[in-house]
């Protein structure tokens, strides 16, 4: 099994933003959620929604509400048969982070 790292990094514009992953397929083992300020020093209060979809726009994931950092470990399956572009659509964004990185680790399945 390989792993491998995807990075997203998502402008925040009022209090939305949009960003978008490489082809990935394999299983995310974690997803670790960073919002930053200009400085791209953490801003550990701000909240958030994000909704991850796929390329069929069906959406796979969903968190409502969060605040500052999250380091998720749940697994998520992605691009079943094939490698599969994911959407990472946040809004109701406070607290004024500039931007959001997204820091997936994937084991990619053969």
């Amino acid at each position: 099994m390989i792993h491998h790292k995807e990075i997203v990094s998502v402008t925040i514009s009022g209090s939305s933003g949009t960003g978008f992953s490489n082809r990935v397929s394999g299983i995310i083992e974690q997803m670790i959620i960073l919002p930053l300020d200009s400085n791209q020093v953490e801003v550990v209060n701000a909240r958030w929604n994000l909704s991850i979809k796929d390329s069929d726009l069906e959406e796979i994931d969903k968190y409502i509400n969060q605040v500052g950092r999250m380091d998720n470990r749940i697994p998520l399956p992605i691009g079943r048969d094939q490698s599969d572009i994911m959407t990472f659509s946040f809004s109701s964004v406070t607290n004024s982070p500039a931007k959001i990185r997204i820091v997936l680790k994937i084991k990619e399945t053969a």
